[in-house]
């Protein structure tokens, strides 16, 4: 990471949520299958229906969890979220940033400019970075009073 670039990585925790909710799922398909298997007729079925969306969680969690390097990246060309895909926006298309939501739900706005005049803003979740708002707020301001 050069002087000139702001890099943050993904938030570790997500990918923790997701083997807790994958193994969660899995002690639940356990238990159909082998305790309340007298209890009902299609608690088995329910068990391994249980256990497949175990799986399925499991395997987002680790796919997720493998990537969380360079989540976001501000530099002097612009600012770039993983979430959005490849774009880059350039600093003079960004009007303002600023930290919005509640304190349950509290995400970094990038209010865009467009040409024509229209406005539009980007949105990025307290648990999608690794860094805390203020940090990627300030950066944003930085970079975006110095490509003004």
């Amino acid at each position: 990471m050069s002087s000139d670039e702001w890099t943050c990585d993904g938030a570790k925790n997500k990918t923790f949520q997701g083997y807790l909710l994958c193994g969660f799922l899995a002690i639940v398909g356990l238990l159909f299958i082998f305790v309340f298997n007298d209890a009902s007729p299609d608690a088995t079925m329910i068990g391994f229906v249980q256990l497949l969306f175990s799986v399925l969680v499991g395997g987002l969690a680790y796919r997720g969890g493998r990537n969380l390097e360079r989540q976001l990246v501000m530099n002097g060309d612009g600012i770039s979220f993983r979430g959005w895909g490849t774009t880059v926006y350039p600093w003079h298309n960004v009007s303002s940033v600023e930290i919005s939501g509640s304190r349950i739900n509290a995400f970094l706005r990038i209010n865009l400019q467009k040409s024509n005049g229209s406005k539009t803003s980007l949105k990025i979740s307290q648990g999608d970075i690794a860094a805390p708002l203020d940090a990627a707020r300030d950066a944003a301001e930085t970079f975006l009073s110095t490509s003004h």
